[in-house]
């Protein structure tokens, strides 16, 4: 497969799952509580990302970031419900820095991850992300706020 292929390649398995993901996500919304269900998908994320780095072939590289498609895809929604109600905080304020971080990270990440694997390698590049999804479990207790019915500064 030539590299430039893998673009493509990669970002419909990733993000078919997470559109595909927003029905379920309405009845795990029912049955977990935020913070589990953050844990749950970060999870996947993190197994997604871990089988895309060390898979021998196109094909389990491309199961691994539909894994991690899944998993982001119920992560966002909790992090604008939790945003919107942290206390002491107005709830536009909020949902505006989620939005600033998650445009950054749309923005940066794909020159960032681009520029360091081709000096690198994908495999190696696919295998350190997982790092920084620990960040994002090691927070999910934060996540409790997307439970509240109303916070912030209403």
């Amino acid at each position: 497969m030539h590299p430039s292929r893998f673009p493509v390649l990669v970002s419909q398995p990733f993000r078919r799952p997470w559109q595909s993901c927003a029905l379920p996500a309405t009845w795990c919304a029912t049955v977990w509580a935020a913070s589990r269900r953050c844990e749950i998908c970060t999870l996947f994320a993190i197994v997604g990302m871990l089988l895309a780095g060390l898979a021998p072939n196109a094909e389990l590289a491309i199961l691994g970031f539909a894994f991690c498609g899944i998993g982001i895809s119920n992560m966002v929604p909790i992090a604008f419900s939790a945003a919107g109600n942290i206390p002491g905080l107005k709830p536009g304020i909020a949902i505006s820095v989620v939005t600033t971080m998650g445009y950054s990270g749309m923005l940066v990440a794909p020159s960032l991850i681009g520029f360091v694997a081709e000096h690198i390698g994908f495999a190696v590049v696919f295998m350190a992300l997982p790092v920084l999804l620990l960040v994002v479990l090691l927070l999910s207790n934060l996540a409790h706020y997307a439970d509240e019915t109303s916070g912030g500064d209403h």
